[in-house]
């Protein structure tokens, strides 16, 4: 009986070993996209100044080079369906003479020498009215005592249609403004910037529509850690800036894309560490484009930048 059943475990053992070593091994064809040479059109133009793009060819990842110009199109510019000027090319762009006015739609018309057609078209929005920005701090402090600046954006909407918006944060050091690269914000409720579903990016910038508030004045609260100083008495926030931009849908969704893309490419904040962060870095997210028939973006806003009021707490 012990006999037979060493056996029986031998046999089983033998069994066992040529399942793992004699796997099944099946070939699974990939089907990776083939590199195509897309023109890749860089067109975002600002209310009240000139129309210029530029046009560059695509380039495998592999290759090391810079993206190569094409001086060889013909670009043609529309301004609500009437061609009014033929770009020319200069120092790597495509200068036009026209202005971009608010409120009128703006199209171009690419022709390459294959005979390759891009179009896409994009309307300027108009500036923001009754903008109000104004600041305090010593009101609210985080868990080690740091003092928190609360802040306050007013602006009214326009009724008859959809806006977006584009908000930057920032000041000035050695008379050259430069914007926040890291919004450390505290406790960031605001039902506006919460339903875009964007704060898990952990945004630099904020991209809004109006959907919310639409036709209304609203306020956009923000509470962030920023430099002040303190005299014994009470805190003063370091001067700071908005810059708050109206932008068209095509910059709305570009911009919402790219804060998916830019925080999958992140560099890995140890200080702060989030297991997340090492999960998805290097995961690809599609930018968008309007771009038909090519890649890229030709998209259009207006802006001011405006200064914080600061407003004393008595």
């Amino acid at each position: 009986m012990l006999v037979k059943m060493k056996q029986l475990f031998l046999n089983c053992s033998i069994f066992i070993l040529l399942v793992i070593s004699c796997g099944c091994v099946k070939e699974i064809p990939i089907n990776f996209t083939q590199f195509s040479d897309e023109l890749v059109v860089n067109g975002i133009i600002e209310a009240y100044e000139a129309i210029n793009i530029s046009v560059t060819n695509q380039i495998p990842i592999s290759s090391t080079n810079t993206n190569p110009m094409d001086s060889t199109l013909s670009i043609f510019l529309k301004k609500n369906d009437t061609v009014v000027d033929t770009l020319e090319f200069s120092e790597n762009m495509y200068f036009s003479d026209q202005i971009a006015v608010p409120g009128n739609q703006y199209s171009i018309h690419i022709i390459t020498s294959e005979d390759v057609h891009l179009d896409a078209e994009t309307r300027v929005p108009t500036i923001i009215s009754n903008l109000k920005c104004e600041f305090t701090a010593g009101r609210l402090f985080d868990e080690y005592g740091t003092p928190i600046t609360e802040s306050s954006i007013t602006f009214s909407d326009d009724e008859n249609e959809d806006d977006y918006y584009l908000l930057y944060l920032g000041d000035y050091s050695d008379s050259t403004f430069s914007t926040y690269s890291y919004f450390d914000y505290w406790q960031l409720n605001d039902p506006v910037l919460i339903n875009e579903g964007i704060l898990e990016y952990n945004p630099s910038y904020f991209v809004f529509s109006d959907e919310i508030f639409q036709g209304q004045q609203y306020i956009l609260n923000l509470n962030y850690h920023v430099g002040y100083s303190y005299d014994g008495a009470k805190y003063t926030p370091l001067k700071a800036f908005c810059v708050f931009q109206k932008i068209s849908v095509e910059y709305y969704y570009l911009m919402k894309s790219f804060l998916r893309h830019k925080y999958n490419q992140q560099y890995i904040d140890y200080s702060r560490f989030d297991p997340m962060e090492l999960l998805l870095k290097g995961q690809p997210t599609e930018l968008y484009t309007n771009i038909e028939n090519g890649l890229g973006i030709f998209a259009s806003y207006s802006e001011i930048l405006k200064e914080f009021e600061y407003i004393s707490i008595k």
